[in-house]
């Protein structure tokens, strides 16, 4: 049997409370460079428009933060409000011995 390979492994790999998309961290992160690709970078390249790939990366970050706060809105699980039916038990406190 062949083994996979690393990156294919880590990408398939899934953690509890992680999603395989883009975070809201890294969309803000595609936001913030695309605004600064977009506005603040006056360099000019031949056969690549700066601003046009900023415009594209703010875009894209703007779809994986509406997309992260869907999914942490809808899909997350939701905590249970402690109800009266609820009871905790606790252990007395007893002084430790004086010698």
């Amino acid at each position: 049997m062949a083994a996979r390979p690393r990156a294919e492994s880590c990408l398939r790999r899934r953690r509890h409370g992680y999603a395989l998309g883009v975070s809201l961290g890294s969309s803000i992160f595609l936001i913030a460079v695309g605004a600064i690709l977009r506005y603040a970078v006056t360099a000019s390249t031949s056969g690549i428009s700066l601003p046009t790939v900023g415009l594209i990366l703010m875009i894209v970050g703007i779809i994986g933060v509406v997309l992260s706060l869907l999914w942490m809105l809808a899909w997350a699980p939701r905590r249970r409000a402690a109800g009266a039916d609820r009871v905790v038990e606790r252990d007395t406190y007893r002084e430790p011995p004086v010698y």
